[in-house]
């Protein structure tokens, strides 16, 4: 345990405890006497610690933190980290990305250990992490919350500007109905909008909602008989199973696929189409000495 760990140890002691005995200090920090007498000397002529002797507390006195106002003295701090506007611009990203990684899924757990480390890093420099994050707002592109108005708006302004048509200008405008069509290009764009919408993955979906759309496919495909295995692939749009050969010959593997498909297509939801493929494997080894 280096001088800084030990500072950060007698502080936390004293701070849970109220009192703290000397012998407590020496067997948590595992130093001499002389060595401890020096770190207590300079936490509190070097730190301004309010640390004191109290002869008179518990049944053979201890070290406790003393009340004192700031003016009357220099202010108490512990050796921290210090980070330049790069450093803190870096850790803030890091917050930010990860803290908009799966807001609320469940991921939520396991990087929650890692944003609350950014945090106490944030909070060893001069101000806390709440302040910081005040005083710095980062927004990812992704994320910007963007009016459609606005840019309906922006768009046909750009388009105006640039002196496209009137009837491509009122198409972009009123794409969203925000005005009125002028031709039959505004009707054009809103069906190609729609049809764009309406892709696999076009819109952002949870990790649960994929998650499940995957089990969904496969244990659906599990519950036929004859199908060994099952797996999903491109956020739930393919789905490739192996049969046994043994209980499943060429014949029935189509007459399988037929029926894959059909429950597919009644029991499950899903947009766009499934691709399914079939695999029917048999092998034959032999070794030749």
């Amino acid at each position: 345990m280096d001088r800084t760990e030990r500072f950060y140890k007698i502080d936390q002691m004293i701070h849970d405890r109220r009192l703290v005995r000397f012998d407590e200090l020496l067997e948590a920090l595992e130093v001499s006497r002389a060595t401890l007498k020096r770190d207590l000397e300079y936490m509190r002529n070097r730190l301004n610690a309010p640390i004191i002797w109290d002869r008179n507390a518990g049944n053979s006195g201890g070290y406790r933190f003393e009340q004192v106002h700031v003016e009357s003295g220099g202010q108490y701090e512990l050796p921290g980290l210090w980070f330049n506007s790069s450093e803190v611009h870096a850790l803030l990203t890091m917050q930010h990305l990860l803290t908009n990684l799966d807001p609320g899924g469940i991921l939520t757990p396991h990087i929650q250990p890692l944003v609350a480390r950014l945090n106490s890093l944030l909070g060893t420099a001069e101000n806390t992490a709440d302040e910081i994050r005040r005083r710095v707002l980062i927004i990812g592109l992704g994320k910007r919350d963007l009016k459609l108005a606005h840019f309906e708006k922006v768009g046909a302004a750009l388009l105006r500007r640039l002196g496209e048509e009137p009837r491509v200008v009122n198409a972009v405008a009123a794409h969203h109905r925000e005005v009125e069509a002028e031709s039959l290009y505004a009707p054009l764009v809103m069906i190609a909008d729609a049809a764009s919408g309406s892709r696999p993955g076009a819109r952002s979906s949870t990790l649960e909602s994929y998650v499940q759309r995957v089990k969904n496919l496969e244990s659906l495909a599990l519950g036929f008989e004859g199908i060994r295995e099952a797996y999903a692939f491109q956020s739930g749009r393919e789905l490739r199973v192996i049969v046994d050969p043994g209980q499943v010959d060429d014949f029935g593997a189509t007459e399988l696929l037929r029926r894959l498909r059909s429950a597919i297509e009644e029991k499950l939801s899903y947009q766009g189409t499934v691709k399914i493929i079939l695999i029917r494997e048999q092998r034959f080894t032999d070794e030749a000495r």
